[in-house]
């Protein structure tokens, strides 16, 4: 993109979901009220619900920022997301979880990017940062991309994404042009958090978005610190985690939307992928790096299984 191209943003929202976890969004939206950016912007917290008011935590804060606080009383981070995509007031909106840092230049990254007009999404680095209690097998899986951790690290380099090779970004760290993620519709209600464990519905639009024929871009400088809590960090979370990753896949393969995809596999192959990976889970010493990949994978797979079941008598 030459400098004659790009288009200076009128505005950027900063736009982060929460419910119950104050301590967590004080320190969250500190870090972000840091940030450098070379245009306008507004930081909306969208309020899902909680017990513990949102006001509470921002008046406290002192910032020649504007900040406001919209709630949304229905749970469930998808619900969440789409209030805040219907509320803001910037060209581009960009997603934080209320346990994230971001780093210096985080925002002013994505101004970059979005001065692109091509540019419809695009996600930057997200590094786990686990507490010192955190068991050992634990910290093997924060090195990995996804999972229950969030790492999410394509290197140094920026690029365009490519869904058939790399994943799509993570809600803790996103950015959407506002309007056409408007116009595909939002977040899709059929996932996210707060009514069953099905994550998806933040890599969902991206999809979504690059059908659309928009440029989807790897930003490495909008890079945060996931503080990720250690009732997160147990193996019941993370086997309802991969097993809500598979029930995931098969709703967006079932949508129509996963041709554009990479790792879709047809339901017969999950029932097979998942007496495969039952049976190698017994090969190998428990919490050991072959038994967690065996138990990840028989669990997504399970998931395939649940949800393409669950299709089979829906059709019938």
């Amino acid at each position: 993109m030459s400098a004659n191209t790009a288009q200076p943003l009128e505005r950027i929202t900063v736009a982060i979901c929460t419910r119950d976890r104050p301590a967590f969004l004080e320190e969250t939206v500190r870090h972000i009220l840091e940030q450098e950016v070379g245009c306008p912007w507004e930081l909306l917290v969208i309020d899902n619900g909680q017990a513990h008011p949102v006001d509470t935590v921002i008046d406290a804060m002192q910032s020649d920022i504007e900040i406001r606080v919209a709630l949304e009383p229905q749970p469930g981070i998808d619900r969440a997301r789409n209030r805040a995509l219907l509320e803001a007031r910037g060209d581009v909106i960009v997603f934080a979880d209320d346990d994230i840092t971001a780093l210096p230049g985080w925002l002013d990254a994505y101004r970059v990017e979005f001065e692109n007009p091509e540019v419809g999404g695009a996600g930057g680095r997200i590094f786990p940062m686990l507490p010192d209690e955190a068991e050992r097998w634990t910290r093997s899986l924060s090195l990995h991309i996804g999972g229950p951790p969030g790492r999410y690290d394509y290197g140094k380099i920026g690029q365009d994404i490519d869904l058939k090779r790399q994943s799509a970004p993570f809600g803790g760290n996103m950015a959407l042009r506002t309007e056409p993620a408007r116009q595909v519709g939002g977040f899709s209600e059929n996932f996210g958090y707060g009514r069953r464990r099905v994550p998806g519905e933040d890599t969902e639009i991206f999809v979504r978005l690059a059908a659309t024929g928009a440029r989807l871009r790897y930003s490495p400088g909008a890079t945060v610190m996931h503080r990720v809590p250690l009732d997160k960090l147990t193996m019941p979370y993370f086997i309802s985690w991969w097993r809500g990753l598979g029930i995931s896949r098969t709703l967006v393969r079932r949508s129509g939307q996963y041709a554009t995809v990479a790792s879709a596999p047809m339901w017969p192959m999950s029932v097979i992928r998942f007496l495969k990976y039952s049976i190698r889970r017994g090969w190998h010493a428990h919490l050991s790096p072959r038994w967690l990949r065996a138990v990840q994978k028989q669990q997504v797979a399970l998931g395939e299984v649940l949800e393409g079941l669950r299709g089979l008598r829906g059709n019938a």
